[in-house]
């Protein structure tokens, strides 16, 4: 209807004449262009957006924090993959008494740093999705705002590893955290870090079922 409108504007205003068979190939010529725009589009998202195993020793904590507004209250969500993919270890941690969302997702930065050196790791990545956490964690600069003192135990507890690299990430690849961070936040904590913890040693089948059905579920997303 735009092409119709549009040539229907020229004739009258500019005196050109397009036939018929003019104006449908144009459109078809149009639409083919556009459905050519969505294919690279969707490749591209499939590419960058997925979340992909570090190369080496390096291994990546991925964290994401759940926020009540109504309670001021947060769940983090942790997970530690390796170089294969493999979940070294997932955890929840709650907290109480959480003015804003940023203190919520500079918290959980906090715990995944405490995480990986509780584990002895030597080389890190922290993935987050949330550009201004992991920019504030980049820049050398002072922070002046309610996240100060998280921050800056961030930036000291990350000199306590061989290399950490603080990074941002899409959303579709931080799901895993994701969902951790909010079943946690629904279930207040219940045990989930003891689940997990189990999950991690080798626990019981049933704290393996509750981890393999979040995996498994991501992965269908994913997919």
């Amino acid at each position: 209807m735009w092409a119709i409108w549009t040539s229907r504007n020229k004739f009258i205003h500019e005196g050109e004449l397009k036939s018929g068979s003019q104006i449908a190939n144009f459109v078809i010529n149009y639409l083919k262009e556009l459905d050519g725009l969505n294919t690279h589009l969707l490749v591209r998202r499939i590419h960058t957006d997925r979340w992909v195993a570090p190369n080496g020793l390096m291994v990546r904590i991925n964290f994401d924090a759940a926020f009540n507004r109504q309670k001021n209250e947060s769940c983090s969500g942790l997970v530690v993959r390796n170089e294969r993919a493999k979940v070294i270890c997932s955890r929840t941690v709650m907290h109480e008494n959480i003015p804003l969302v940023f203190a919520a997702e500079a918290m959980a930065c906090l715990h995944a740093l405490n995480l990986g050196l509780n584990l002895g790791l030597r080389e890190v990545q922290i993935e987050r999705d949330s550009r201004s956490v992991i920019r504030k964690l980049q820049t050398e600069e002072e922070e002046r705002f309610e996240i100060e003192t998280y921050i800056k135990d961030s930036k000291q507890l990350s000199l306590g590893f061989g290399s950490c690299i603080f990074r941002f990430i899409h959303r579709e690849s931080n799901k895993v955290a994701h969902i951790i961070a909010k079943e946690g936040i629904k279930k207040k904590g219940d045990n989930l870090s003891d689940a997990y913890d189990s999950f991690c040693r080798g626990g019981s089948g049933g704290c393996r079922s509750k981890m393999d059905g979040i995996h498994e579920g991501v992965k269908r997303q994913e997919r």
